[in-house]
């Protein structure tokens, strides 16, 4: 699938929100919190490909510009709201989840339109792939060093 076609898709998630990062974090130095609501999709409109294809160009704006995802990673919970409530602080959670960090839907339409901003980005991105018929056929796996590439032999006393 073409990624402008997953922009489309991206649409349709204001009313069904599947993978969506929360704008704040717990502590400025914390993980990316990330909201699943498996439950709120009709399959018969969106398609897993989409879904997943969508979700990865997220994630790759995520690499891109946030620092807390990058390095102290995600954490990411579903729709289960009284679970929510104990373990994330309501300055993090969403008005829908009982806290104060914007509605789903500003958040949702926050991320259509990032994602709709990296549209050359991805479009570009397509083109950078290794070109197999460039790999050597020369294998030089043996006792000596174990498997392919360039690795040394560490010797320890």
């Amino acid at each position: 699938m073409a990624s402008y076609e997953a922009l489309r898709v991206m649409a349709e998630w204001t009313l069904h929100v599947l993978f969506l990062p929360l704008p704040k974090t717990v502590e400025s130095d914390r993980s990316r919190i990330i909201c699943f609501r498996c439950g709120s999709v009709d399959a018969t409109r969106i398609s897993l490909i989409n879904v997943i294809k969508v979700s990865l160009m997220i994630v790759d704006i995520l690499m891109n510009e946030d620092d807390n995802y990058v390095i102290a990673g995600q954490d990411a919970f579903e729709d289960i709201k009284d679970a929510l409530r104990q373990s994330i602080p309501r300055s993090v959670l969403s008005n829908e989840y009982g806290g104060e960090g914007g509605s789903l839907k500003e958040i949702t339409t926050y991320w259509k339109e990032k994602v709709g901003s990296y549209k050359e980005w991805f479009l570009k991105d397509k083109e950078f792939r290794s070109n197999e018929l460039l790999r050597s056929e020369y294998s030089c796996t043996s006792d000596e060093f174990g498997i392919d590439g360039s690795f040394r032999t560490l010797t320890l006393d």
